[in-house]
């Protein structure tokens, strides 16, 4: 019992510690909107978003399956995170070579040029902290990784202010975030060798082991982020830096929510990849539950961000963004879908499928191009957004299908679909039934409540099962 209470604890914390990290992200990102404007924003997006594509690549899949490999039983996890770690830093350097070299035969301008040169070696780094990442969410001890990045988040707001104050071009600002990066990392190694004494390994034996497991993943993750972080560098070459500026704030908020979500996924992935196995009746019920409670939880996000779109950007960018409303109100339900299919991933995952999940990953890619291509021009970010909701769509339903092959019956739907109607019919209250001019806290409190009532009405929501679930996720990483 003491035990799991500790875990407990532990687990609040990691909650407390990722709001915080978000709270910094918003409020750097109100600073530059605010001083920057939407073109110059946009150019900062644009070279981030560049840079994040790249990061992309140097993943070969290993984020995917580094935490499935140090969960089993009886390996030799400093062994697993040396070679994984070296790996990594081989990959991530030469792509983003060969990616600032590109950048100069791309239809870029001087300014997104320079941000892409200057952010470079700090998102080396991140892409480093995000697999040791992995570590501290299979041990449920993530202080030091929250400490790492709140540090690093708070170097980032100093530098962004004494920038700002200095009139900087957008291209300095994405240099301090690659700075900030490289803190980062620094105590994220620090913290992740408290936890696994480790040192860099080049064994070949061991990468072709680590590389063998992740190639289907690498091929299915790459095209995946490709057709999800592609938006933005699409609108910088389809329409303007503007464009991608007025997006820049939604894609911030959507992908700050995003963020709580893929808390809890991590949490569910170690209790799935144990079960998968040893228990099919239980990795069954647990493929149910956490896709429902994930879903729910999406929608409660998504019926928030929709209230109140409005007060959202105006508080976070100033009335220069207000026409990212709609552009949000969009993103709001690509994160709901986004969640479930990253969730229902980490089954297949589990279940050594993610070779299934390639060609899935490949038509939606295709479908993600086509939309752009035909929505950006015409509908800019709006339609950027409509194109993410239309190709999640898509592999949402191929990847719940992968699952149901794998357990031999379909993935329940239930919860999903009574979350999604009680979500929506929130939503039309607000819109047509309640007036908008009531105080912004006034309409969560009232909107959240609304939603709660009627997944409780409908049975969806079993505050038992939830608990559970939980419990059952913390017990597992104990084990």
């Amino acid at each position: 019992m003491k035990n799991r209470t500790t875990l407990s604890s532990r687990f609040a914390l990691m909650i407390f510690g990722r709001v915080l990290i978000l709270l910094v992200g918003l409020l750097i990102t109100a600073i530059l909107t605010r001083h920057l404007g939407p073109t110059g924003f946009g150019s900062y997006r644009t070279a981030v978003a560049y840079l994040s594509l790249a990061v992309v690549f140097a993943d070969l899949g290993l984020g995917s399956i580094f935490v499935r490999e140090i969960s089993r039983h009886g390996v030799d996890q400093a062994r697993i995170i040396g070679n994984a770690l070296s790996l990594r830093l081989l990959l991530a350097f030469v792509i983003m070579l060969v990616a600032v070299l590109l950048s100069y035969l791309l239809p870029f301008d001087g300014s997104e040029r320079l941000g892409i040169l200057a952010g470079s070696l700090g998102f080396v780094a991140y892409s480093l902290h995000l697999l040791l990442f992995g570590l501290f969410q299979q041990k449920l001890r993530q202080q030091g990784v929250i400490l790492a990045e709140v540090t690093g988040g708070l170097v980032l707001v100093t530098l962004v202010v004494g920038l700002s104050y200095v009139d900087a071009e957008p291209f300095w600002f994405v240099g301090s975030l690659g700075f900030s990066y490289i803190l980062t990392l620094i105590g994220t190694v620090f913290f992740a060798k408290r936890l696994v004494p480790y040192k860099l390994r080049m064994e070949m034996t061991q990468w072709r082991v680590l590389i063998r497991a992740g190639l289907p993943l690498a091929g299915a993750g790459t095209l995946g982020v490709l057709y999800v972080r592609g938006d933005s560098v699409l609108l910088a070459l389809l329409h303007s830096p503007e464009a991608v500026g007025l997006y820049g704030v939604p894609i911030k908020i959507s992908d700050s929510a995003l963020g709580i979500a893929l808390l809890f996924i991590g949490l569910f992935a170690p209790l799935l990849a144990r079960s998968a196995l040893a228990d099919t009746d239980k990795f069954i019920r647990l493929v149910n539950d956490s896709f429902g409670v994930i879903f729910l939880g999406g929608v409660g996000g998504a019926v928030m961000l929709n209230v109140l779109a409005v007060d959202i950007i105006q508080l976070l960018a100033g009335s220069a963004f207000i026409d990212g409303v709609l552009i949000l109100r969009l993103l709001s339900v690509f994160m709901v879908l986004h969640a479930g299919t990253l969730m229902l991933r980490e089954a297949t995952i589990a279940l050594n499928m993610q070779s299934k999940l390639l060609a899935g990953y490949m038509v939606t890619l295709g479908i993600a191009l086509l939309a752009y291509f035909y929505l950006i021009p015409p509908y800019s970010g709006v339609g950027a957004a409509a194109a993410l909701i239309i190709s999640e769509l898509f592999l949402l339903s191929f990847v719940l299908k992968v699952v149901a092959n794998g357990i031999s019956q379909p993935v329940s739907l239930r919860v999903p679909v009574l979350g999604i109607i009680s979500g929506v019919s929130t939503v039309i209250i607000f819109d047509f039934i309640i007036l908008s001019e009531w105080h912004w806290l006034v309409r969560l409190m009232v909107s959240v409540t609304v939603y709660i009532v009627m997944l409780l009405a409908s049975r969806a929501l079993r505050l038992s099962q939830i608990k559970s679930l939980v419990h059952e996720s913390i017990g597992s990483i104990r084990k």
